[in-house]
């Protein structure tokens, strides 16, 4: 994960990585607003905050527009100082970490 955060600031980012990345976005996103509990939730917070994009077609716009130059500010900007956590029930021993 540090490695992408890192190639991602540093702008090498390939044309097939990028749209490997939005095939992800778009299918998480769009296959998540199936279930109901989640449509209302996404109705309601659009309500909440006067968005008016029902179908998702900004949403879907904004991403298929994202180029590399723009995902290298995004991530120099907002990924400063990333933090990876790793949750499990297992004992880690601490030279790993």
């Amino acid at each position: 994960a540090m490695s992408v955060v890192e190639r991602a600031k540093a702008g090498d980012i390939t044309d097939a990585d990028l749209q490997r990345a939005k095939a992800k976005v778009l299918t998480e996103e769009f296959f998540g607003r199936q279930g109901n509990s989640r449509r209302a939730a996404e109705l309601a917070l659009d309500e909440l905050y006067d968005v008016d994009d029902p179908t998702g077609q900004r949403f879907l716009d904004e991403v298929q527009s994202m180029d590399a130059a723009a995902l290298e500010a995004v991530a120099q900007t907002y990924l400063q100082n990333p933090v990876v956590v790793v949750l499990t029930s297992e004992p880690i021993a601490e030279d790993v970490l």
